[in-house]
């Protein structure tokens, strides 16, 4: 099995966002996942095919890395400069780009009583309706562990709360702001059933409904990094990486699906 190190691939990964403190929360109204089509998208066996973004443009889906714009700016939830590369990172935080060329770093999101910084990985975020900046981490540290935790900024990133347990198991998250103004959060599930799941909130991330599971058949833990998209039609788009059973290498895999509730 071929093993590669995800974090050394990631300098940033993000969204945008902005205002409202939340309370730790747990579960919100009942959900779930209506599968329209599931399917392997990869075409070549040869090629290992790992932790894909998929992501809008006008008129289609398209893959690449996800920044979504807030207020003319540009924002990224991200460790902070070459030593994430070296994984000795002593800041994660925001960064702030206006032209897209170069990167301001504004704050630093604090760490929980008794964590390591360095056993938080791969931040993703988004801006919820009433400005709330949302910010998923993947946690490693012994309280919470190999769960998503969360932080909230309620003055554009400018300052962080504390990240807190949400009740999910699972990593990483991709979050996504559906037209309605719920959202959305799909993650990998490394343990049976071993497949991806997702979650919505109708709060603005103070609470998450049950998990919906969009596939629960993979073999084993290689797999996941599913991201998400809302379709025209209002369907949703996952795009995740997996090995597959009788395959040497992970393949890429998208379900098309309906959110029900």
């Amino acid at each position: 099995m071929h093993r590669f190190d995800r974090r050394q691939m990631l300098i940033s990964t993000g969204a945008a966002f902005t205002a409202a403190v939340l309370t730790p929360g747990h579960r919100a109204s009942a959900a779930s996942a209506e599968i329209v089509e599931a399917k392997v998208i990869s075409h070549n066996p040869t090629l290992y095919h790992g932790w894909p973004t998929v992501t809008r443009r006008k008129k289609r889906a398209t893959f690449g890395r996800l920044f979504r714009c807030a207020r003319g700016s540009r924002l990224s939830v991200r460790p902070r400069g070459n030593d994430a590369i070296r994984r000795r990172r002593q800041n994660m935080g925001l960064a702030l780009c206006f032209d897209g060329l170069t990167w301001s770093w504004i704050a630093r999101i604090p760490v929980r009583k008794g964590d390591d910084i360095k056993k938080y990985h791969e931040l993703h975020a988004v801006e919820t309706s009433k400005g709330t900046i949302v910010a998923q981490l993947r946690n490693h540290n012994k309280k919470s562990y190999r769960e998503t935790i969360q932080t909230e900024s309620t003055d554009g990133g400018k300052t962080w709360s504390v990240p807190h347990s949400i009740g999910v198991f699972g990593y990483p998250s991709h979050l996504l702001r559906l037209r309605d103004d719920r959202l959305l959060m799909t993650f990998g599930h490394r343990r049976k059933p071993y497949g991806n799941q997702a979650r919505v909130s109708e709060d603005h991330g103070r609470t998450w409904s049950e998990p919906m599971i969009l596939s629960g058949d993979a073999i084993g833990a290689d797999m996941g990094y599913p991201s998400t998209v809302e379709l025209d039609d209002g369907t949703l788009l996952s795009v995740w990486y997996e090995l597959m059973r009788g395959s040497k290498r992970a393949v890429l895999r998208q379900a098309r699906w309906n959110l029900k509730g």
